[in-house]
């Protein structure tokens, strides 16, 4: 048995192994420099020879991408050549063998061998055999004579072929390993027993490697082809899908026929499901019993198509041969089915697109007809005939009807008022007589108030003989009510003049229709309404105007009162009678001819039926009388010939506390009787008339009340500044002698009477004040009072005014607290006049408040100007909101029983505001029952020379009748 060596490889190119290194070796003289020479030249032509084969290999891979059977037999010839061997042969694996791909070299009788078994399975042969060795160890396998192997002892048939007939001896086998997995192996054979080298054997271990990079690379070309092919056939169907988006059969065929070319079926066919049964789509002609019959399948795979987890249809391919489909296909069958689940999705969605755009296209022209008559609605305002015409023309065209007609439901009747599209004999119809019988097609209508539809009218009896039928040759007809609040007002009705019923969406849109124009009917009633309301309205504000501006000249205001009404009501002519004694006399008018009005004028109308002014003062109420030519009452016929022939004639009373103080007249040159909204109008101008009449009477009396007031007010400042001098004459001889006779008590020997003689000097000096008040507010009401103002310094002003006020306050026993700030300076004012108010208020604040606090506070403020502010405080018995309204009234009282228990006439408040205002400022009060009062009293802190002034230069405030306060004044 020949011995052999055996070595395990990989894919990877083979290492160098590593060689001792040469010694130099000894000069052995020429020959042994030739034997080295040669030997060299050989090695170098043994490496070129194997780059030039290596070269050769990669050229033929590189050129010849996808096809493994040059690249292999270019392997396969350079590893003999190279190598020395006489024959070999490229094995791949497949499954548990190997199969034969490529053989190379001359060997009788084993060629036929491999031709007739090219596959080799190692379960049927000897385990020692080299291919098994191969496998089995995935290592080089060297064998230095076949002839001794056991396999060829133990007479396996084909290692006998390989040995006997072939004449192998020496065999060269070398693994083909992808990532230490064999895919393949290559044999080489020497004839005779000869081992071959180390170099030989990396050589083919080399070649190997390649081998396996080439079956790679074909394996990754021929999937990319394929990825290709499919990605071209998938766009190809998207194309399809794309160009084809609503053909749904064409697009399921496209992909039948890409799935079964691609997938390397023999048919393929997508069933689809229909209410619950399913149908072929694609194939048509195809069907399961000709198919088991004629294609003789054996192999079958079908894929759900899936929408949202439903299936909606199968894609099945099948085979003739037996054996399974692969994964790629599987799943590129997969992907056409989803593509045929998203073809038959667009389709149903674009179908339902279509459904959605036709219902939006025509809710878009339903809406463009609405805009459209809306749009007419809105430029022809309070006009309908150019909107039934577009209503009546967008109905006919929107409801594919042939021709219209909108009538009118008015006493009892049918008026058409549009007609669109009617033949012309029907039209020249209602042209003469536009009055539709009640008896004919819209009867019904009428009866019912609801929506008639008739496919055809020329099979009914009782609308056979209608002009509607007869003339313009109507069958199917459809009428709809125009209803408001569910009274009949007319209807709308179209007509076909074939058999075709109309649609719900028509009628629908008819019904619509039908409510817009009720609507314009109302809103064109509304408008008319505004129309003439704001006719009124204007002609109200113009006489309202003139009696504003002329409110004391009525005889303009009469006329314009009687033009406004007679424009407004249409009417011709009009005038106005006011009362004189027992009678009517004319005192304004409009329209009528200058001896008309010179005529009337003489006359004075005593109330009788035989006139429209005497019958309406006579009864108190309208009088309508249409035609007074044919009033057998109306006797004045002079009157009817002066006026230039009136009609109709309206007289309405001017009503005062249900007597008639004037006569509304209006008249009409022509027969045409007043509306209800025309004599309504009428008598609001005659309402105003009275208006006006009685402002005059009031302003009269006004006037006559107010001369009486001036003269009664002379004769009171006369009679208070007479009365004043008479009384304070005797008054201050009182005073002056009580004063001595109780100062001079020891010397006249009247101690006993001092105290008596103290009351009545008490009394005198009050009832002097009191007479000075009363003499100060009749001077300031007939603007005599003058105040002297001149530069005053505070301070010491306010001590003297302290002074006094401290025996006041001791009286109730109240503390009195004065502060004042610091640098006061002085203010222009009168003194005397400012004494006189802080008196007041201080006074007031004592007598009003009992053991407490009263406080002065004067100072400084600035509010956008220098003011000198006194300020009045107290803790007494405060006041009302009520009270605090009517305080600075003249003559007035909080109540009786403050006046009864403080006393006081009610002028001192009324007087110190008076005076504050007379220098420039004013006087306010903040108060709280229970609490106290503060008054505070405003000044201007003028800078300059002093001027004089006087009550005449008062103007009158907010607040000074009875604005706030109660009139609560000093005992002074």
């Amino acid at each position: 048995m020949t011995k052999h060596r055996r070595r395990r490889t990989s894919t990877a190119a083979p290492q160098q192994r590593r060689r001792a290194p040469r010694r130099s070796p000894r000069p052995r003289g020429p020959l042994s420099e030739k034997k080295n020479i040669a030997a060299l030249a050989r090695e170098l032509n043994e490496t070129r020879e194997q780059q030039a084969a290596a070269s050769e290999v990669l050229r033929v891979i590189a050129s010849s991408p996808g096809d493994l059977q040059p690249v292999f037999q270019a392997m396969l010839a350079n590893a003999i050549r190279l190598c020395q061997a006489k024959f070999g042969s490229l094995f791949l694996r497949e499954g548990e063998g190997f199969r034969n791909v490529c053989d190379i070299g001359k060997r009788s009788g084993y060629t036929e061998w491999y031709q007739r078994e090219p596959m080799i399975v190692l379960r049927d042969h000897h385990p020692r055999m080299p291919l098994a060795q191969v496998a089995e160890s995935k290592a080089v396998t060297h064998i230095a004579d076949l002839a001794a192997e056991q396999a060829y002892i133990e007479r396996d048939p084909r290692m006998i072929a390989l040995v006997e007939a072939a004449g192998a001896r020496s065999l060269l086998g070398v693994p083909m390993l992808k990532e230490n997995e064999l895919v393949g192996a290559i044999a080489i054979y020497r004839q005779e027993v000869r081992p071959f080298t180390d170099k030989q054997i990396d050589l083919v271990t080399n070649f190997a490697s390649q081998a396996v990079i080439a079956i790679e690379n074909t394996r990754l070309l021929n999937e990319l082809r394929e990825s290709l092919q499919q990605q071209t056939a998938t766009a190809d169907v998207l194309k399809v899908i794309s160009r084809s988006t609503f053909d749904l059969q064409v697009v399921l065929q496209t992909l039948v026929e890409s799935a079964a070319r691609l997938c390397n079926t023999d048919h393929a066919v997508i069933t689809r499901q229909k209410d619950g049964v399913f149908f072929r789509a694609a194939n048509p002609e195809y069907t399961w019993s000709e198919g088991q019959k004629l294609g003789k399948y054996r192999a079958v795979l079908a894929i759900p198509m899936l929408r949202e987890g439903i299936v909606i249809g199968v894609l099945s391919l099948t085979h003739s041969e037996v054996g399974p489909f692969t994964d790629k296909q599987i799943e590129l069958a997969k992907t056409f089915a989803d593509q045929a689940v998203i073809a038959i999705e667009n389709v149903r969605l674009f179908d339902e697109v279509q459904a959605r755009t036709h219902e939006l296209s025509e809710a878009l022209e339903r809406q463009t007809a609405t805009s459209e008559v809306l749009g007419v609605i809105s430029s022809s305002p309070g006009e309908l005939e150019p909107v039934f015409n577009a209503m009546l023309e967008k109905a006919v065209a929107l409801c594919q009807a042939k021709f219209g007609n909108l009538v009118l439901f008015e006493d009892g009747k049918l008026r058409m008022v549009a007609l669109h599209g009617a033949p012309r004999p029907y039209e020249d119809l209602r042209r003469r007589d536009p009055i539709v019988p009640i008896s004919a097609v819209l009867g019904r209508l009428v009866e019912t108030k609801q929506m008639i539809h008739v496919a055809d009218l020329a099979t009914q009896e009782r609308y056979a003989t209608s002009a509607i039928v007869k003339l313009a040759g109507a069958r199917s007809f459809v009428g709809v009510p125009m209803l408001k609040e569910g009274r009949l007002i007319g209807a709308i009705a179209i007509y076909r003049q074939e058999v075709r019923p109309f649609t719900d969406k028509q009628v629908d849109l008819l019904t619509n229709f039908a409510r817009q124009v009720v609507i314009a009917i109302e809103n064109t009633r509304l408008l008319n309404e505004l129309r003439q309301s704001l006719q009124q309205q204007t002609a109200t504000a113009d006489v309202l105007k003139v009696i504003s501006r002329s409110t004391f000249d009525l005889v303009t205001v009469l006329e314009t009162l009687v033009a406004s009404a007679a424009r407004l009501c249409d009417a011709d002519k009009g005038f106005i009678a006011r009362r004189e004694g027992v009678g009517y006399r004319l005192a304004a008018n409009f329209g009528f001819t200058p001896d008309f009005v010179e005529y009337v004028g003489q006359v004075l109308i005593e109330p009788g039926r035989n006139t429209l002014v005497g019958r309406t003062a006579l009864e108190g109420r309208t009088i309508h009388i249409p035609d007074i030519r044919t009033d057998p009452e109306y006797t004045w016929s002079e009157a009817i010939e002066r006026s230039g022939g009136v009609r109709t004639i309206l007289g309405v009373p001017l009503m005062r506390e249900g007597v008639p103080m004037g006569v509304f007249n209006l008249a009409r040159v022509t027969v045409r009787p007043f509306t209800e909204k025309q004599i309504e109008l009428v008598s609001t101008f005659a309402d105003q008339a009275v208006i006006a009449i009685e402002n005059v009477r009031l302003f009269d009396e006004i006037q006559d009340k107010s001369r009486q007031l001036e003269l009664a007010s002379q004769h009171k400042s006369q009679f208070l500044a007479s009365m004043s001098h008479e009384l304070r004459t005797p008054l201050n001889a009182i005073i002056g002698l009580t004063e001595m006779m109780v100062t001079n008590a020891a010397r006249f020997g009247t101690e006993k009477a001092a105290e008596p003689l103290r009351r009545v000097h008490r009394a005198g000096t009050h009832l002097l004040g009191l007479i000075n008040q009363v003499l100060d507010l009749s001077k300031i009401e007939a603007g005599k009072l003058e105040l002297n103002p001149e530069a005053v310094n505070l301070a010491p002003l306010i001590d003297e005014v302290v002074g006094t006020a401290r025996q006041l306050a001791e009286q109730n026993k109240n503390r009195l607290v004065v502060e004042t700030q610091e640098k006061l300076g002085s203010l222009t004012v009168d003194p005397m006049r400012l004494r006189q108010i802080l008196l007041n208020l201080l006074s007031n604040a004592c007598k009003f408040t009992t053991q407490g606090e009263v406080r002065l506070q004067v100072g400084k403020v600035v509010d956008g100007r220098n003011w000198i502010e006194f300020a009045v405080a107290d803790t007494g018995i405060g006041m009302t909101p009520e009270q605090q309204a009517k305080l600075f009234a003249e003559f007035t009282q909080a109540d009786s029983s403050t006046a009864q228990r403080y006393g006081g006439t009610g002028l001192g408040l009324a007087i110190t505001r008076k005076l504050a205002r007379m220098m420039g400022g004013d006087v306010t009060v903040a108060s709280e029952p229970g609490k106290g009062s503060v008054f505070t009293v405003r000044l201007p802190g003028r800078v300059g020379a002093p001027a004089r002034s006087s009550s005449e230069d008062i103007k009158p405030q907010a607040g000074d009748a009875g604005a706030r306060d109660i009139g609560m004044e000093a005992a002074s």
